[in-house]
């Protein structure tokens, strides 16, 4: 009944009925049963790299198919954390990605591709080829997005990418 001490929490997903999975300002993550209260610290040491361990995480997403999340910080990178075996796949960004930023949201469609919001844009990750794609605003393309500021991503069922941009409003992104 009484609350977690922790310096900073800054995202929280259900990544199974009842299961929580709260992202903390260290870059630990922590497991929520909450029908038992009981819970489980994963200390960010164990799994990111040395230089982004001290990186909070930014944004868990349960993946719709496989049995782990997809995790962000708020720089160097992503990873993938397996909820069968505790083992992280660190994706770092490639030299065309550096300086994106934090990475704000994240959302998946339905393909298994991951769309990634941030400050460049939007980061399109194929988890089968592990190859990047880069959506930016481009003034000579009506089709681009309205902004590269972006700080959320939605997909709807019919596999248009939804994103909101600072100051430049909604965008719509058809992908396919």
């Amino acid at each position: 009944k009484r609350p977690l001490k922790a310096s900073h929490i800054a995202a929280i997903a259900e990544i199974k009925p009842g299961l929580l999975m709260v992202g903390m300002g260290d870059g630990s993550m922590l497991s929520l049963n909450l029908h038992s209260r009981e819970f489980t610290l994963r200390q960010n040491n164990v799994f990111w790299p040395a230089r982004t361990s001290s990186r909070p995480i930014k944004c868990i997403l349960k993946d719709m198919e496989k049995d782990f999340v997809w995790v962000s910080r708020f720089t160097y990178g992503f990873g993938k954390y397996s909820l069968e075996d505790g083992i992280l796949n660190f994706y770092e960004y490639t030299e065309d990605l550096i300086g994106i930023g934090f990475v704000y949201s994240m959302a998946q469609d339905n393909n298994g591709k991951i769309w990634m919001a941030t400050v460049q844009g939007l980061i399109s990750f194929d988890p089968q080829t592990e190859q990047y794609g880069v959506h930016r605003y481009d003034d000579q393309d009506p089709h681009s997005l309205a902004g590269d500021i972006n700080y959320s991503v939605y997909i709807d069922e019919q596999g248009i990418v939804w994103s909101g941009s600072d100051g430049k409003g909604l965008s719509l992104y058809k992908p396919y």
